[in-house]
Parts: structure tokens; sequence; C-alpha cells
């Protein structure tokens, strides 16, 4: 005989698992238009203030110095020089100067973060219909001059750029969001050439060409994506030296690794990890970085020897690859640390880290053994934000615009000092993902419109 109430139960229980996993379903689609569609749109509520008159009469150009010229700082490994950084965790911090017309409008969120050569800062902004290069004097922040090029854009998390500029000499590169480079005089900003990306079949991420410019040699190197994976241009003409292969680009920066007597570029795109000969862009080898998750390859690619680190978010996790004689091998795969966004450090034995995604500030800072890739210890302190190392310190500034000077070792993080009011009114719905910059003797934050200079309290 059927046992009635037992099939009851049955169907009930299998209704009742189809009606929770819609919900699920419905949940989800609700969380992700929340939080990628409203809170990280980068909508600004500050519109920024009005663009001064620019000085009449130009200081003399100096390139000499402490600096901070592209993305990763003046030594390609995110370590730049403050001075009197042992006086600002006692004593605090000065505000020297600030600024709030680098973006204006409330679609016109920019990320990109200044560089610093000599006496010139240059750094991007946007107002919805124009892109906007602007130098100033890092000294007091006085406008010394700024050109202003039509660009639309779509509103993926703000219309301005997320590449750094990248200064040589008395040259700056910049490359738009839409993939339009440019190379400039830093004296006066006179315009030396422009290309454009999608000239050559290139296609920009979801959200954008973001890879920073990378200087080899004569040339400068840009991740971009679709018919060519990475573009090769004359420093001085503009000219294209050479095209990879095709590829779907990611947002990460390239990286430049010797071994073996071969210089290779280090591309962390969409499907993994491609080198390429620096010489003519072919490829030298192509190593798959996961089978399946969601492929946010922002992270910057961390070298150490033939060794590179190399981390991202769901489903993928972090990863130690070896560089050998037929191409890479996987030394260790962690895919429970996730580093999302800020650029991982390798200190000694660690590796160190923000772990996770900056929804609501909530993260773990995270250190992880640089041979093992076992998480050492893991901590909440810091919420989630962006790290640079100077003076022996990380500089952390998680997402709402507290900064953080910690030291670090294999047991824990220690807080020398935080900052709570240092780049102050973040709104709710906008997060800062723009890392300071260490300069000499200046510390520079920016977030949107606004980009504040502080000196160490003597």
């Amino acid at each position: 005989m059927l046992n009635y109430p037992e099939v009851f139960m049955k169907k009930r229980k299998k209704i009742l698992t189809i009606i929770g996993s819609v919900i699920a379903v419905i949940f989800g689609v609700l969380t992700y238009v929340y939080f990628w569609g409203t809170r990280f749109a980068g909508d600004l509520n500050n519109f920024g203030g009005v663009i001064p008159q620019a000085k009449a009469d130009l200081t003399e150009l100096t390139v000499e110095g402490p600096g901070w010229p592209q993305f990763l700082g003046p030594y390609g490994n995110d370590v730049g020089e403050f001075i009197g950084i042992d006086s600002a965790v006692s004593n605090g911090l000065i505000k020297k100067w600030e600024i709030d017309y680098l973006c204006r409008g409330p679609k016109s969120m920019s990320y990109s973060s200044p560089a610093v050569s000599g006496n010139r800062l240059l750094v991007t902004g946007h107002d919805e219909k124009n892109n906007f290069l602007f130098c100033l004097s890092p000294e007091n922040g006085d406008l010394l001059w700024y050109k202003k090029y039509p660009e639309k854009s779509k509103n993926n998390y703000g219309m301005g750029d997320r590449a750094t500029p990248t200064i040589s000499g008395k040259t700056v590169y910049t490359v738009s969001r839409e993939g339009i480079i440019r190379c400039h005089s830093i004296y006066d900003g006179k315009l030396i050439w422009s290309f454009h990306l999608k000239s050559i079949g290139c296609k920009p991420p979801e959200w954008g060409f973001s890879g920073s410019p990378v200087l080899h040699d004569k040339n400068v190197i840009f991740h971009a994506g679709g018919d060519s994976l990475a573009v090769s241009l004359n420093r001085e003409t503009g000219v294209v030296t050479w095209k990879s292969s095709a590829g779907k680009g990611g947002y990460s920066t390239p990286v430049i690794v010797s071994n073996a007597g071969l210089s290779q570029l280090i591309l962390f795109y969409h499907d993994g990890v491609r080198s390429l000969n620096l010489d003519d862009g072919s490829d030298l080898w192509d190593t798959p970085m996961w089978v399946s998750g969601n492929r946010l390859i922002i992270t910057t690619p961390v070298v150490r020897d033939n060794q590179i680190f190399l981390s991202s978010y769901w489903g993928v996790g972090s990863k130690l690859i070896r560089i050998n004689e037929s191409g890479a091998e996987t030394v260790w795969h962690n895919k429970k640390a996730m580093c999302y966004q800020a650029n991982p450090h390798i200190i000694g034995d660690e590796i160190y880290f923000y772990d996770g995604a900056p929804m609501q500030n909530r993260g773990h800072f995270t250190a992880l053994d640089f041979k093992t890739g076992i998480k050492k210890w893991s901590v909440r302190e810091l919420g989630m934000g962006t790290t640079i190392r100077a003076g022996g310190y990380l500089i952390c500034q998680n997402v709402k615009g507290v900064l953080y000077f910690v030291k670090t070792n294999s047991k824990k993080p220690v807080i020398a000092r935080a900052i709570t009011n240092a780049m102050p009114d973040v709104p709710g719905n906008q997060y800062q993902w723009t890392k300071p910059i260490a300069a000499g003797k200046y510390l520079y934050l920016r977030h949107g419109p606004k980009l504040i200079c502080f000196s160490a309290a003597w």
C-alpha cells in the first residue's frame, strides 16, 4: 500500500526546495543589482568645483628627486619614498593643500592615481563630455596647465580614466578608458602624438581600458585586448612597433620579467597569464588561470625572481607560478585567498593583501606563506582598500577614506597609526578605490574630484 502522508511529505519537500531555490536566485539578482548597479555605479555626490585659471608663467621644469612617475611607483613594485614617515606615525599628518575640480558632474568619476616627477604632478579627470589632463605643482597644488579632449564614455562606474599617467623624462603618456593614447610634454602640455587602440581592432573590456602604460627601451606598451592583447608604440612617434596575438583583455597593468637572459612581458588577462617576447610581441607561453570563476582581472602580477604571484576573485583565488624553460608551472593554488583589486606585496616570506570585495568596507587583510600559499593570519580591523609601501610601512587606505600605517610580521599586523579623516566625507554610495602615492615629502590621496596633499607633522 502507498503511504500517502509519506508521498505528500516528499512532494511538499520538493516543492519547498524549488521555492527556496527560486527565492535564492531572486535574492542573488537583487543583491547583484544593488551592489554592482547602484552602490558601485560611481555617481558623484560632490559634482566638483570650478577649474581655476592656470598660472601665467610656468616654472622651469625639473625632473630630479624622489617621485612616483608611474602606476607602480619609481621602482615598479608599489614602493615609494615618504620623507618623515616616522614623524607621520608619531605625530600625524598635516594637510598642505586640496583641490576639488578633477571630476565635474554626477557621472564623471575617475579612478586614476596621480603621477609625480620633479616639480610636475599629472592627474586625469572628466566632466561627462571631456577628458582632462591636469598638471599641478606638487608643492602647493597650483594649476600649471591643463588639456581637454572630448570623449564619450559609458557610465560603467564613472566615465573617467582608470589608468595612471606614466612619466618618462620630459613627457607623459596617458590612456583613456576608451583607448585613446596621448603623449604630452610635461613642461607645457603640448600634444606630441596620439593613437587610438580601436583603430587597430582593439576592444575595451566591460569597464574600459585600465592598464597603465609600461615603458621598455624606446617603446611604451599597453594592455589592450581584441585583435591584439598588447600593443607597443614608439615613445617618440606613437608608431606601432609590434602587436601581439589576440585575446580578451583584463584591467591589470603588465609587468616585465627578466629570466634566463630573456625579458618577458607578463599580462594577466581574461583567460589567464600570457608571456610575450618584448622584442616583437610574439607569444612565449600562455597559462590558464582557472576553469571557471568571476574574471575580474584587476590586480597586477607581483614578481620575485622567476616566480609570479597572481590573484583574482570568486572561483579563482591566488596562484604562484614559476617560469621555466618551456613556459610556466604552478607552484601552489589557494582558491580561498582572493585579492580583488589592490596590488599584493611580497615582503620576506609573506604575501600581504586585502582579501575579498569592497562591499560595505568588509574584508580581511591577509598574510599568505610565500612558499606554500597557506594563510598565516587574517584580520578585519583594516576594512577593505588599497596598499602601497614606504619607509618600512604598509600604507593602507580603506574604501571609506581611513588611512593606516601598518607594520607586518609573520604573526600579525601592527597598526602603528590610524588617521580616520584622511579623505573626509566619502559618501555612502561611493568607495575610494584610488590608491595613495608617496613622493618625497608628500603623500597624495585622490577620490573622484578631490586630490589632497599631506606632509608629516614634525
